[in-house]
């Protein structure tokens, strides 16, 4: 828009040229001209602000109302959410979203809800100028996952769990986990006078000493700041005794042939950890003949003793030493002896 002539005309400037000595109805008329003139001097220039802002060829087409509110509500507090009309586009010329799948111009995914406490996701959407350049946008978002209400088996929002058969056995790691409703479980903390407590982040082991109970108290702050500290108490249990077995079992049945090959085990029916034995000797006796001492665990060098054995025959294991993997270094009882009967 020129509001100024580079040379005067008829001897007038342009502010003297449109209104000097100009009827009132002629200005009002001028004046309508120029305003129309700025309007569309204004969509021009708003126009190409946009373009150089996006600069690309992207038609902004569908609408879809935006509700912006909190994931997390705590029960009492003021909360407050807002609703919007966006508006974007659903085509844009080399879109690409990784890791998102798009739908209608929108990357759409599943955020990951596994675990307790803070996350985030984050990525690239890239798309393609009108000049054919490649223009990427990187975005994140963090969010937080807290426990369900299905999982608060605790007062104040805590809840502390021991992962093998809600016992602790004396002398070994045993492996706890807790959690605080909507707190990060990089703060939380667990305590036990009487046992060692080693790890973090809600995953602990708790070596328990004497005693037949200890108190385990779970520390941390929930989603209003204040700092819970929960105590529970659980049962020390000692490690069940091991036994012999031939075959899985303690008593068994066999014709003297087979003795000879056999192998001594030693196990803890039905004990949760992961513990493995090795059988370093053992003792084998048969009636009137004096006890052998065996190396190892095969009873191959018995044939000797078993081979004039009868039916209704009993020979017996017994003094069995082993050594354990994954007690703790815990000396073992003495092992119950194997009875084989002979058939």
């Amino acid at each position: 828009m020129i509001t100024e002539f580079a040379k005067k005309q008829n001897g007038k400037s342009w502010l003297q040229y449109k209104f000097y000595n100009q009827p009132l109805i002629a200005a009002l008329s001028n004046l309508e001209v120029i305003q129309s003139s700025v309007r569309g001097i204004q969509g021009d220039a708003i126009s190409r602000m946009l373009q150089e802002k996006i600069d690309a060829n992207i038609k902004f087409d569908k609408y879809e109302a935006i509700v912006s509110a909190p994931s997390t509500v705590i029960l009492g507090e003021p909360a407050q959410a807002k609703v919007a009309i966006g508006n974007y586009s659903s085509s844009v010329p080399g879109l690409s979203m990784p890791g998102l799948t798009i739908q209608n111009g929108q990357g759409v995914t599943n955020l990951n809800t596994s675990a307790i406490g803070d996350h985030k996701f984050a990525g690239t959407i890239s798309f393609t100028d009108v000049n054919g350049k490649v223009i990427e946008l990187p975005y994140d978002h963090t969010y937080k996952v807290i426990a369900g209400a299905q999982e608060l088996k605790a007062q104040k929002g805590a809840i502390l769990t021991a992962d093998k058969m809600n016992v602790l056995y004396r002398g070994l790691p045993n492996p706890v986990s807790g959690s605080i409703l909507g707190a990060d479980m990089s703060g939380i903390s667990l305590s036990a006078a009487g046992a060692t407590v080693s790890g973090s982040g809600g995953k602990w082991t708790v070596t328990p000493g004497s005693g037949n109970t200890v108190k385990l108290t779970i520390s941390g702050k929930d989603p209003k700041g204040t700092v819970i500290s929960q105590p529970f108490e659980f049962r020390i249990k000692n490690v069940p005794p091991p036994v012999g077995q031939i075959q899985g079992q303690t008593v068994v049945s066999m014709p003297a042939s087979s003795i000879p090959n056999q192998h001594v085990s030693v196990a803890m029916p039905d004990f949760d950890f992961p513990v493995s034995f090795t059988v370093n000797s053992f003792m084998f006796k048969v009636q009137g003949k004096a006890g052998m001492m065996i190396t190892g665990n095969s009873m191959s060098n018995t044939a000797a003793l078993t081979k004039n054995l009868r039916n209704g025959d009993i020979a017996y294991i017994y003094n069995i030493q082993a050594t354990a993997t994954g007690l703790g270094g815990q000396t073992l009882k003495q092992i119950p002896p194997v009875v084989i009967n002979v058939q």
